[in-house]
């Protein structure tokens, strides 16, 4: 059971993490900008996965599974989110 506490939570650990190195300046990536714009992913890959990941569980799935498939599922509905936003600004590809 503990390990599947952790499952679900480690995402939300390293986000905070994440967040206090880009801060402190430990973790640059040359603009403030560029920070935000990683961090804002991050934290709805961070919540993607904490919701898959308890639906996983919830339905009987072993945790190597359950890891996997909330990964996969998290990355997926990412990459739409993005392709979505990036149809609303006009990018071309």
């Amino acid at each position: 059971m503990t390990a599947k506490i952790i499952g679900a939570i480690w995402p939300l650990i390293i986000f905070p993490i994440f967040v206090f190195l880009t801060i402190q300046g430990s973790f640059d990536l040359g603009g403030g900008e560029k920070d935000v714009v990683i961090a804002i992913p991050l934290l709805a890959f961070t919540l993607f996965y904490l919701v898959s990941y308890v639906i996983c569980i919830k339905k009987k799935k072993r945790t190597f599974i359950a890891v996997m498939l909330s990964a996969g599922i998290s990355l997926l509905l990412l990459f739409i989110i993005t392709l979505v936003f990036a149809q609303l600004l006009g990018v071309k590809a």
